[in-house]
């Protein structure tokens, strides 16, 4: 009897997934097919003269969303209330739209801009008529017609929709938005470990379109909120939450040099916040560039008086107030100081990047487990304003408030592979394996390590017991190690490369206080720009002071390390896995990350490439590069891509035939930028050069895949019955939706690929926007090549070298984000490094990003 085919064997495992059901925080939306909106312009004019920009520039009037939705909500109901019979939506930008089409092409009328205040300052708002659009056009898109025309219209009524949904609750007292959230202050948590924020709850909601219809997709979300306060309250708090210790005073803030790392933060943070002069009767807005130190003794000329004067002075004679020495302030573009007892923080989103502690304690604010979660929407509904709002119900749209149920499938599990391929098949409910009494896939060699501890006064023996843990349990793992580490102390405010480079070695395992994140930072730049070591730090928490034999602890690290040295600690096994074995295989992630909230704004953002350059796909090699800040496509993707493609034919002496290629990080709006500008273009633009300067045909090029990821969305999958929960409560890992809510315009699944740990897990999202590599071997068969992606990318979701889990997401993706991450060990350290100029120079950029030292890239995935 004849053997099936690879393509005959694929196929029958692909068939054995479970079918299940699970409900999902989408909620059916419905309208009448005769449905019509208008579209509006809005304008808004200021009537009184601007001070010019800081450029030299005629000024501007920047009007927040929260005062725009005010005042084209006095426009339409006070003001102008007949010419508005029925209210429209209004983005807080420029498009108001309406189910009812006013009497008027283009109007303007006169509003006060800040009628509360007394001041008479006036806004010309002028509304123009730009087109009526068919709200139907949403049933054809989903039914499947993908034409431009379309795609437009139904781009505009998607926009309008979702304006519709969020006017209620945005127009609501006691509650900030932002995107497509809304946060309620009744449902707010404060306690000490949360200071100097506030956490309210609230809820997101967006419209998706689906081939099923039209969803409203409902989730809990957790804004991180900064009450009003005096500015050297929150300055402190916020120092204090950061360094884990007390500060108290706000004399305490002088301390901090302009080039130390509390005053970079404090700088950093500013520049997120909204702050509003205190010793002015009208409280406006302050213009913040930077804070500047002993603020009362800066100089200005005083024009009225003609004479020098300090600040200080300035605010004791004008505001009877005095001024500390040595008090920090703020300085605006246009060189104005007010020292920071004169400034207040307005209640506000905080924008910038929280601290690990915060995360825990925002993870302890949600619901504990998916039927909570559910739970709290279902209650919380009212809050939506969907049975209220004015706007739908001229519309004649509703929204069922039942959650819907759909159908999808369970994956069958990878087996795990570790040394002497040894199989362990993932049985047990939580789908994890664990690496005692194991030898790693592909053990490293450690010819010499050396431990260098930075902590002061540290508990000696403690630090022995680790080091001969961590010597037992490399050896248990059949890592080959030379002998036992020397151990050093070095002080945490020495110089960190001198004490290093004295005590290198293949491996060196750096000892760290808790928290330690500039030192961190200097021991990752010595190993991989100035020495091309393997670097492992150890955060030495009091946990670790009194369990320093830990031995799950210890194996973590090892996984860390044995990836650095260039081993493998273990690899799943499928049908999947033979498939990429077939010929030669290579699996591409790439993603973009940008300055963090409060960067100078000519900081660049960073990319990155990583790719497999071995048969399983385990071992990576890893590019990164600086582009234009806040740009999400990837501008040296082409560059990048030929030195992987390098890397991969040094290792296997061959060509990959296949690329599989996982971008992370766009928008569903950025998805055909991806297709044309990255892919089309640079991606295989760099394969048909390198393959033509190796004497390769057209005709040899590879095949290819590319899959988009997204993670940051509000799609959660709460299971049906009992039968179909993990030990979380969670759908089981390997759970994929494909069909219910598939987007009309791309292929697309989402899976659910870890076991919940705590809380609702967040399924991954998959767009596949280009596929020859598995449709091809399956025969054109289109719905066994979606399969077929599924199931690779769950069996990639097991490769993830730190975890002895299924993680939620692709190893690749994992690593290059990992890689983007540690963009900051390349650029200067120093927050207000400058091109000297207001616009972005990349060659500057370039000429100061430090490059990888070539010995660390040859010895392993150093970052892991």
């Amino acid at each position: 009897m004849a053997q099936p085919t690879p393509a005959v064997q694929f196929s029958d495992f692909l068939r054995s997934r479970r079918p299940t059901s699970a409900h999902v925080n989408a909620f059916l939306l419905d309208w009448k097919s005769d449905g019509r909106v208008y579209h509006y312009d809005a304008d808004m004019e200021p009537q009184w003269p601007l001070p010019p920009e800081d450029n030299g520039e005629p000024g501007v009037l920047k009007i927040g969303p929260r005062k725009s939705q005010e005042i084209m909500r006095q426009l339409q109901t006070s003001v102008a209330a007949s010419d508005f019979p029925v209210t429209g939506v209004f983005d807080n930008k420029k498009n108001l739209f309406s189910f009812y089409r006013y009497q008027f092409d283009e109007k303007s009328w006169h509003v006060e801009y800040d009628w509360r205040s007394g001041k008479h300052r006036i806004l010309k708002i002028t509304i123009k008529f730009v087109k009526e659009v068919n709200v139907d056009v949403l049933r054809r898109l989903v039914n499947g017609d993908r034409s431009a025309q379309v795609s437009e219209h139904a781009a505009q009524a998607t926009n309008m929709i979702n304006m519709a949904v969020q006017a209620a609750p945005r127009s609501a007292t006691d509650v900030l938005s932002k995107g497509m959230a809304f946060y309620i202050k009744e449902n707010r948590a404060r306690s000490q470990r949360t200071e100097p924020f506030e956490l309210w709850r609230g809820f997101s909601q967006s419209i998706r379109l689906t081939t099923a219809g039209i969803v409203l997709n409902v989730d809990i979300t957790v804004g991180t909120v900064i009450p009003e306060m005096p500015a050297e309250a929150f300055a402190i708090a916020f120092l204090a939450s950061r360094l884990r210790r007390p500060l108290r005073d706000p004399r305490d803030l002088a301390n901090f040099g302009p080039q130390s790392n509390e005053f970079v933060q404090l700088n950093r943070v500013f520049r997120t916040l909204k702050l509003k002069a205190l010793h002015l009767k009208n409280q406006n807005p302050i213009s913040f560039k930077k804070l500047i130190p002993c603020a009362g003794e800066y100089e200005f000329e005083h024009k009225k008086e003609g004479r020098m004067l300090t600040v200080a002075q300035y605010f004791k004679q004008t505001y009877n107030r005095d001024i500390r020495q040595r008090e920090i302030g703020t300085m605006s573009g246009r060189g104005s100081v007010v020292p920071l007892s004169c400034v207040i923080v307005e209640l506000q989103l905080f924008k910038g990047e929280v601290t690990p502690d915060l995360v825990n304690e925002i993870l302890n604010f949600i619901p504990r487990n998916p039927q909570d979660r559910m739970g709290t929407i279902q209650r919380g509904w009212n809050h939506l304003g969907l049975q209220s709002s004015e706007f739908l119900q001229n519309a004649k749209i509703t929204v069922d408030s039942r959650a819907r149920e759909l159908q999808g499938n369970l994956l069958p599990r990878p087996m795990m592979v570790f040394g002497g391929d040894r199989t362990v098949p993932l049985q047990n409910p939580d789908a994890k394996w664990d690496v005692r009494s194991k030898k790693l896939h592909t053990p490293g060699t450690i010819e010499s390590w050396n431990i260098v501890n930075f902590v002061s006064n540290p508990d000696r023996r403690a630090i022995e017991a680790f080091c001969h843990a961590m010597q037992d349990a490399m050896r248990a793992l059949g890592i080959v190690v030379g002998g036992p580490p020397q151990i050093f102390d070095e002080p945490a405010q020495g110089n960190i490369e001198q004490s290093l480079r004295q005590r290198s070695a293949k491996l060196i395992v750096a000892i760290l206080p808790d928290p330690a994140e500039s030192l961190y930072v200097a021991v990752k730049r010595f190993g991989d720009i100035t020495q091309g070591v393997a670097t492992q730090c150890v955060r030495w928490s009091r946990k670790r002071a009194t369990k320093p034999t830990d031995n799950q602890y210890i194996n973590n690290i090892l996984l860390k390390a044995n990836a650095k040295i260039g081993g493998r600690n273990f690899v799943p096994s499928d049908m999947t896995m033979k498939f990429l074995g077939i010929v030669p295989t290579m699996v591409v992630g790439a993603d973009v990350s940008h300055p963090a909230p409060g960067s100078s704004a000519n900081r660049p953002s960073i990319a990155s490439v990583v790719a497999s350059i071995d048969r399983l796909a385990s071992r990576y090699t890893a590019k990164i590069s600086v582009q234009e800040g806040r740009v999400e496509m990837i501008q040296n993707l082409k560059g990048m891509l030929k030195e992987c493609l390098s890397d991969f034919f040094q290792a296997n002496s061959a060509l990959p035939q296949r690329i599989i290629f996982y971008r992370d990080g766009v928008s569903e709006q950025e998805m055909q930028q991806v297709l044309d500008k990255e892919f089309n273009s640079q991606f295989k633009g760099a394969v048909e050069e390198f393959y033509k300067e190796k004497g390769c045909s057209p005709q040899q090029r590879p095949t290819y895949t590319l899959i988009v990821v997204t993670k940051r969305h509000h799609i959660r999958f709460f299971p049906s019955n009992p039968g179909n929960k993990d030990t979380s409560q969670n759908c089981q890992a390997g759970f994929v939706v494909d069909q219910a809510l598939s987007a009309p315009q791309f292929e697309d699944f989402f899976l659910q690929s870890q076991v919940g740990l705590k809380g609702t897990s967040v399924p991954g999202h998959y767009t596949i926007l280009y596929d020859e590599i598995f449709g091809k071997f399956l025969n054109r068969d289109a719905a066994l090549a979606k399969q077929a992606i599924e199931q690779f990318t769950y069996t990639l979701c097991h490769s993830y070298c730190r975890a002895t889990r299924s993680v939620k997401i692709p190893a690749p993706v994992y690593y290059a984000d990992l890689v983007c991450r540690r963009g900051k060990f390349h650029l200067n350290d120093n927050d207000n490094a400058s091109t000297n100029s207001q616009e972005f120079d990349l060659e500057y950029w370039k000429r100061h990003f430090l490059p990888l030292h070539d010995r660390i890239a040859r010895l392993g995935m150093f970052f892991v």
